[in-house]
């Protein structure tokens, strides 16, 4: 029992707010994107899945303390206002979650080239690429937003291990849909930068053209950014500004607060008129 005791004194959770956001009456409030969610343990998810917190975890080690990477838990920071900042904020925070499955392909990599094995090179460089494509892709929202956008528009980069996500304010019909589609366009963009290098190395081109290909047929598919890019198309024939979730959120406690009468603003069943999420998952790639 002691040294249980000991250890939860020295690793605890820990959910720190996103800069932006203030701590409000019990809620947790973000001027800018115009949410205002209760602060309590049952909405953690819902205010993580939005950005407005970080969940993770605390290791204190005497005069030392730490938060653990975002490889479990997620990580939310602001976007940077320029553009280049910005799409190099999006490259290195998601990054920090794929950092294990980064190390272990530039591992496999480095050991097939020590080893003469093929096949480890190849496993390695298949790794890389796709997870490359999804910084690309996510870098692809970002530099989009922050073209379309004023600069003084606010986002939040969210990542929890593969999982990345952009949480900004709707820009309207036709803006929503150039962000939405910007995340395939990106890496066919990189594709075809690629296209004179076949001749040396014709796989790993035809590889990184197939990633990108995927990605755009995303768009075909009613889920993830086909879904936001559908909505926005809807909207705009009905000349309507909307934003839409690509993953739908919905809060642990929605008939709690439901039957209080209040405390999230917008409220859930609002939420897709309120911010838009761009998500990228390898779960769904």
């Amino acid at each position: 029992m002691t040294a249980c005791t000991g250890l939860t004194d020295h690793v605890q959770p820990d959910f720190p707010v996103t800069p932006g956001v203030r701590r409000v009456d019990g809620r947790l409030v973000h001027v800018g994107l115009g949410l205002a969610i209760p602060d309590d343990p049952d909405h953690h998810a819902l205010a993580a899945d939005l950005g407005l917190i970080s969940t993770r975890t605390r290791v204190t080690l005497g005069r030392w303390s730490f938060l653990s990477p975002p490889w479990w838990g997620s990580a939310a920071r602001p976007l940077p206002a320029t553009r280049g900042r910005a799409v190099l904020a999006s490259i290195v925070h998601n990054a920090a979650g794929m950092a294990p499955q980064l190390v272990l392909a530039l591992g496999a990599v480095a050991l097939g080239g020590m080893v003469a094995s093929t096949g480890l090179v190849a496993v390695g460089t298949v790794t890389l690429v796709c997870l490359g494509s999804l910084l690309v892709h996510e870098a692809g929202h970002v530099l989009m937003f922050r073209l379309l956008l004023p600069r003084d528009v606010p986002g939040i980069l969210v990542v929890r291990g593969l999982s990345c996500r952009l949480v900004r304010p709707s820009g309207g019909a036709v803006r929503d849909a150039a962000i939405v589609a910007a995340g395939a366009a990106v890496p066919m963009l990189v594709a075809t930068l690629l296209l004179p290098a076949i001749a040396v190395a014709p796989l790993l081109v035809a590889f990184c053209a197939m990633i990108a290909l995927a990605h755009a047929a995303a768009l075909l598919i009613p889920a993830g950014d086909g879904a936001a890019l559908r909505a926005a198309l809807r909207e705009r024939r009905r000349s309507q500004p909307v934003v839409s979730f690509e993953h739908p959120i919905q809060p642990t406690a929605h008939g709690h607060h439901e039957e209080e009468g209040g405390g999230i603003s917008p409220r859930p069943g609002q939420l897709r008129h309120g911010v838009e999420v761009h998500a990228v998952d390898a779960g769904d790639e």
